[in-house]
């Protein structure tokens, strides 16, 4: 799949039909998006002050999207040569959405939220992950797209507990995908899998930060039964998601 995404010429991602508010959102996105000469944005904030309350409304509904929660659409995006975000007719380039989302957030015009993040990581992926090629740049893009990656998409959402593993490994850089090993059968179970990417990561990280992604309070709310030393990927983060080097 992520081939088929890699090589196509755009990738056209349809997040549902428009409601009333869909055309003010993607007109707000579109001023933000533009150069009004500020790094921030905070010069297209002060022209739009008049129906600012509307149009924050409107980003709301559009970026809150079931869409933007799952987790396999992180690898559609992100190795996409090119991508457009389709609301019924409606459409934005994915680069100009992730730099309007980072310049609303930026301004002070739209607060920071879960739903903003989870845009704003899909343009830091996606940098990283064309960026691969690029030397010099090696542990740069291991931090990146290595166990950081996994972390700070704990919180998306798969209907296959499995893919919470298996839907990065396309993106993750080398030596970590290489020893995840897809496996859909009956015999390997979630915890299995949870289990086996740790044993991997221990291997090939240097240090043990991959138990910093351990959070107590998950044991109260899985009905996965894992070792201590494992993290829970099908739980949130609950807030949490640094990863400390010991």
């Amino acid at each position: 799949m992520r081939d088929i995404y890699a090589n196509a010429s755009r990738v056209i991602t349809w997040i549902g039909r428009p409601d009333s508010f869909s055309g003010l959102a993607f007109d707000t996105l579109e001023r933000f998006a533009a150069d009004d000469g500020t790094l921030d944005g905070s010069a297209t904030y002060q022209k739009i002050l008049d129906i600012a309350e509307e149009r924050r409304a409107a980003i709301k509904l559009l970026t809150e999207r079931s869409y933007f929660e799952r987790v396999w659409v992180i690898q559609e995006l992100v190795v996409a040569k090119r991508a457009t975000i389709f609301c019924g007719s409606l459409s934005i380039a994915f680069e100009k959405f992730y730099l309007a989302v980072e310049r609303m957030t930026g301004s002070g015009f739209y607060p920071l939220s879960a739903a903003t993040m989870n845009i704003t990581y899909l343009g830091d992926w996606r940098s990283y992950y064309l960026e691969m090629a690029t030397p010099g740049r090696r542990e740069e893009r291991e931090e990146m797209l290595g166990l950081s990656l996994f972390m700070d998409s704990r919180d998306r959402k798969a209907t296959n507990l499995r893919d919470k593993i298996y839907s990065l490994r396309a993106i993750a850089y080398e030596d970590l995908a290489s020893g995840i090993r897809v496996d859909y059968s009956h015999d390997n179970s979630v915890e299995r899998v949870y289990t086996d990417f740790t044993k991997l990561v221990l291997k090939i990280c240097p240090d043990l930060r991959i138990l910093s992604a351990v959070i107590g309070r998950h044991r109260a709310n899985t009905t996965l039964l894992l070792p201590s030393w494992v993290p829970d990927w099908s739980q949130p983060k609950y807030g949490g998601g640094i990863l400390n080097r010991y």
